[in-house]
C-alpha cells in the first residue's frame, strides 16, 4: 500500500522510460528536437514531453544547463504565443460558427448555423495594443486634500484597562508625529 501525505503531488507520467535510464547524446539531441517541435505548435510543455518521451524534470534540466536549448525553447514559446494570438484574433474578428438547435413541444424542428464573435477577446486584444483601453491603476498615495501623507505612531500603555500605569509613559504625553 502506498501512503501519500497531503503535500505530495503526483505528476502525470510523461515518459515510458524507467527513472535512471539516461539517453545517449544522439537520443538527447533527437528528444530535444521532438520536444521543441511539439511545444512550438501547442505551447504546452506536457505535449512536448510526450512527443520526446521525457519528463518535465528533464526539460527543466535542459533549459538550465544548455544555453542553445534555452534559446530554442524561448523561440518555440514565442512562436506558440503568436499562434495563440492569431487564433484569438480570428475568433474575435471572424467569429466561430456554431449550430443552434430549435425545438417545439420537445421535438427537434430545425437547426441554424450562427456565427458568434467574442467581444471579450477583442477587448483583451485592444488592451494589449492600445494604451487608452488598458485598466488605469493609480498607485500614488496622498494625504488630506492631496497633501503629503501623514503617518501617526501611537504608543499605548501596557495593561490598557484604564487602571494604574506600569510606570511607562502615556500616549497622551507625546503628540502624534
Amino acid at each position: 500500500m502506498i501512503r501519500r501525505t497531503a503535500t505530495s503531488k503526483r505528476q502525470p507520467k510523461t515518459s515510458s522510460r524507467r527513472r535512471g535510464i539516461h539517453l545517449t547524446e544522439e537520443e538527447t539531441a533527437d528528444a530535444k528536437q521532438a520536444f521543441l517541435a511539439a511545444f512550438e505548435v501547442t505551447g504546452v510543455i506536457l505535449d512536448g514531453c510526450k512527443a520526446a518521451n521525457v519528463d518535465r524534470e528533464t526539460v527543466r534540466n535542459w533549459t538550465q544547463a544548455d544555453d542553445e536549448f534555452r534559446r530554442q525553447y524561448d523561440e518555440a514559446l514565442a512562436e506558440a504565443n503568436e499562434l495563440l494570438e492569431k487564433e484569438l484574433m480570428r475568433r474575435a474578428y471572424k467569429g466561430v460558427i456554431k449550430e443552434k438547435h430549435f425545438y417545439y413541444e420537445g421535438e427537434h424542428c430545425g437547426t441554424q448555423k450562427i456565427r458568434e464573435y467574442s467581444d471579450t477577446l477583442a477587448m483583451f486584444i485592444a488592451k494589449k495594443r492600445m494604451p487608452e483601453y488598458r485598466d488605469k491603476i493609480d498607485m500614488n498615495h496622498a494625504g488630506k486634500d492631496g497633501g503629503p501623507l501623514v503617518i501617526e505612531f501611537v504608543q499605548f500603555a501596557a495593561g490598557g484597562g484604564g487602571g494604574e500605569s506600569d510606570g511607562g509613559e502615556d500616549a497622551a504625553d507625546h503628540p502624534a508625529v
